[in-house]
């Protein structure tokens, strides 16, 4: 049994719906004029038919019926379309211009499947007829002709009233401080989340600098920041440094953040004046809550009542020890 081929992908009826949207209400064309092209119309006879209304839109003529007629019957398409009929036909599909854009992209995503159909049929018909050794130019290509399609049928917007945006936009912000959220993340620079405002949904930061200028480790940075004091997840993508580069770097990094506090408690610690009354430490955990890892530093002296707190509770206990009781 002969097993029957697939259809190719096709929408007349969106075709014909289209071009008799644009000849009734001239208009509409502002909505569609930059979706689609005349190749993306599956039937010849409604692809002269765009193509044409697409040539008088952009001398800046009208579009009727009328004239579209006399503009094909000039060029002597007229009688190959179907004649004064079929133009009579279309204007009789659709009794208003409201649906267009659902009939554009209907129009588009059929002539993005024949397009993808056609490059998966040379890219068959490449991989038999070549070497082994030109798989890889074969491969480009067909990436190359993939990603020129993807760029063309992206949808483009109908222009958007800007006051309803704002307004939705503020109410947003307002039940977000009344809920304490934040939809942004913070990069650990106070000066810099103050200019950029935190780091917003969908931006693209770009970090430039000379080599050895430390855009590296200002990334990682803020990572870091993300990571440990926002308890978000980072994707960290390096073309210049492997994986085990990257964590050798943050644990270093982390070691060295560590050092800094533990040597700075020590040297408070041990830097205390010497008077009458001899400087005492005493670390003291907060009984009532055990588990959070909060340690208080008391310093009785005479010149000073300082009190610090940490949430590194292991390294503070350590340099606890530098000071004798």
């Amino acid at each position: 049994m002969a097993t029957k081929l697939p259809s190719t992908p096709k929408a007349i009826e969106a075709e014909q719906a289209l071009l008799g949207s644009v000849i009734i209400d001239s208009s509409a064309w502002e909505k569609i004029s930059d979706r689609l092209s005349p190749n993306d119309f599956f039937d010849i006879n409604n692809r002269a038919i765009y193509s044409e209304i697409y040539e008088l839109a952009s001398n800046g003529q009208i579009i009727d019926l009328l004239v579209l007629e006399e503009a094909l019957k000039s060029k002597g398409q007229l009688e190959k379309i179907g004649g004064r009929d079929y133009l009579g036909l279309l204007t009789k599909i659709v009794p208003t211009s409201a649906h267009i854009s659902q009939y554009a992209n209907i129009i588009k995503e059929k002539s993005v499947m024949r397009e993808l159909i056609n490059i998966s049929t040379k890219t068959i018909q490449n991989i038999h007829q070549s070497d082994l050794g030109d798989i890889t130019e074969i491969l480009d290509k067909t990436e190359q002709e993939i990603f020129n399609i993807a760029g063309e049928s992206k949808t483009n917007f109908d222009l958007t009233k800007i006051g309803p945006v704002v307004k939705s936009y503020i109410e947003k912000i307002y039940a977000k401080k009344n809920n304490n959220e934040l939809d942004y993340l913070l990069t650990g620079y106070g000066d810099l989340d103050k200019l950029l405002s935190g780091l917003q949904n969908s931006d693209l930061i770009v970090i430039a600098g000379r080599p050895s200028m430390g855009k590296t480790a200002f990334a990682m940075n803020i990572a870091q920041d993300i990571v440990f004091k926002q308890h978000k997840k980072v994707g960290f993508f390096s073309l210049e440094m492997t994986s085990e580069s990257i964590a050798l770097s943050l644990s270093r990094k982390a070691s060295r953040t560590l050092s800094t506090i533990s040597l700075a408690v020590s040297s408070v610690i041990t830097g205390l004046p010497n008077s009458a009354n001899s400087s005492r430490a005493t670390c003291v955990a907060d009984a009532a809550t055990p588990s959070s890892s909060r340690f208080t530093f008391s310093f009785a002296s005479s010149v000073a009542n300082l009190t610090f707190n940490c949430s590194l509770s292991i390294i503070l206990f350590v340099s606890c020890l530098y000071y004798p009781r």
